[in-house]
C-alpha cells in the first residue's frame, strides 16, 4: 500500500498494489485520477469517472486518443493472425435494446484472393446474427447487399432516389424521376419525357434538335441540328421531302389538300 501525508494513512487511503481472487489489482482509494508519465509528459490518464485518455488529460468519451503532431497518421491499429480468405478483424457494437447483440460491426476480411482485403458494415435484424450490408472491396467497388460488387456501385436489390442521377462534371445530363414522370436529359435537352396522368404524354427531344431513328431506317424524323430538319422518312434515313416513303404505301382513306378538302379518286 502506498500513502503519504496528503492521502492519509488509513485503510481507505492511498493506493494499493496487490493480488486478490486470482487477479493482480492496482487500486486507487482516492477520489482522483490515475496518470502515467513518460519522464515529465503525461501519456495516459484514467479519470475517476472511468474515462481513459491517451495523449489527453481531459477525455470526453470512454476512450479518447489525441495526437498533437500535424502529420497524418493512424491512431488505432487492430491486427489479427488470421491467414485464410474469409478471416476478419473488426469492432462490434451492442446497445441496450434489440436483443442480446451484437447489433452491428465493422470488419475487414481477407479476400477474395490471398493478397486482397475488403471492409464491410454489418447489422442485425434478429438481435444477434450479423449480416454484411455495405462493402467496399480492394478495387474501391462498393456493394450494397452484396460482398462481391462487380461494378463501382453494385446494388443487389431495390434502390430509391428522391429525384436525379447526374453524369459527373456534366450538370445538364441526368435522369430525373418525379411523381409518375420520367425525364432523360442530355446536354440540357430533354431527350425523353413521359408524364403519366389523366392526359398522359410522351415527348421525344423537346428542342426538336436531334435526328430520331427507329430501327435503323424503319422510321426517321429529322431534327434541326441535322440535314433533314422537319422531314420524315419511312424506310429511309435521308428523306428528301416532308414525307418520304421508300417502298409501297397503302392508303385506306383519302388525301386532303392544303384547304383541308378531300380529293376524289381518279
Amino acid at each position: 500500500k502506498i500513502t503519504d501525508s496528503v492521502t492519509g494513512a488509513g485503510g481507505g487511503d492511498g493506493m494499493r498494489l496487490g493480488y486478490n481472487s486470482g487477479e493482480l489489482r492496482l487500486q486507487n482509494f482516492e477520489n482522483s485520477d490515475i496518470a502515467f508519465f513518460l519522464q515529465t509528459t503525461e501519456r495516459v490518464t484514467f479519470k475517476s469517472d472511468g474515462k481513459v485518455g491517451i495523449g489527453t488529460t481531459a477525455p470526453d468519451t470512454n476512450l479518447h486518443i489525441v495526437d498533437s503532431t500535424i502529420n497524418s497518421k493512424d491512431l488505432l491499429h487492430l491486427k489479427t493472425s488470421g491467414d485464410s480468405v474469409g478471416d476478419y478483424v473488426g469492432i462490434k457494437f451492442t446497445n441496450g435494446v434489440g436483443g442480446a447483440g451484437p447489433h452491428a460491426a465493422i470488419r475487414v476480411y481477407g479476400g477474395p484472393s490471398a493478397n486482397d482485403a475488403y471492409i464491410s458494415l454489418l447489422t442485425t435484424t434478429d438481435g444477434g446474427t450479423l449480416v454484411q450490408g455495405l462493402t467496399q472491396d480492394y478495387r474501391g467497388y462498393v456493394g450494397i447487399g452484396t460482398d462481391a460488387p462487380s461494378y463501382t456501385l453494385d446494388v443487389a436489390g431495390t434502390m430509391g432516389i428522391d429525384e436525379r442521377i447526374y453524369h459527373n462534371g456534366d450538370a445538364d445530363t441526368y435522369i430525373q424521376l418525379l411523381d409518375d414522370r420520367l425525364i432523360l436529359a442530355a446536354g440540357g435537352h430533354e431527350a425523353f419525357d413521359y408524364d403519366e396522368n389523366g392526359t398522359s404524354t410522351l415527348k421525344i427531344d423537346d428542342a426538336d434538335a436531334a435526328d430520331i431513328t427507329f430501327h435503323t431506317t424503319d422510321l426517321f424524323i429529322g431534327g434541326s441540328e441535322g440535314s433533314y430538319d422537319g422531314k420524315v422518312g419511312i424506310g429511309i434515313a435521308a428523306p428528301t421531302q416532308k414525307l418520304h416513303v421508300a417502298g409501297n404505301m397503302r392508303l385506306t382513306g383519302g388525301f386532303y389538300d392544303k384547304d383541308n378538302s378531300l380529293g376524289s379518286a381518279g
